[in-house]
């Protein structure tokens, strides 16, 4: 449900805010930013949701790191926002136009990391 949603989707066209595709189970986010510098990008990871990153323009890096108990806690989990906030270690990965990452609930993620090019939408999708 969520990759046809990707697929079929100009999010060009699409204003930013929460669609819902299944209810509450799945939903996306549209949303326009720039992205931010390195210093300013937080690790973030999820309990509820798995968390599908799709970028429709521009390119975009990415950070993803084994979540464990070891790391330490920047902001606790918010049940709200289904996250918590980390500092960590991970890798890093360039992510284009028409393509997506895929976070689990055992990873944290560090989006939103500039590389090339102004504000563009990007297209999120939540499940669970």
């Amino acid at each position: 449900m969520a990759f046809d949603y990707l697929r079929r989707t100009d999010f060009s066209q699409l204003p930013e805010g929460r669609y819902e595709l299944d209810g509450d189970r799945v939903y996306a986010m549209v949303q326009r930013y720039q992205p931010k510098p390195l210093a300013d990008a937080l690790w973030e990871a999820h309990r509820q949701y798995l968390d599908v990153q799709y970028l429709a323009e521009g390119s975009e890096r990415m950070g993803c790191a084994p979540l464990d108990d070891e790391l330490p806690v920047q902001q606790d989990y918010d049940p709200q926002k289904d996250a918590a906030l980390y500092h960590a270690d991970g890798e890093f990965f360039v992510i284009h136009a028409g393509s997506f990452a895929i976070f689990t609930r055992t990873t944290s993620t560090r989006p939103v990391w500039r590389s090339t090019g102004p504000t563009f939408p990007a297209g999120c999708a939540r499940w669970w």
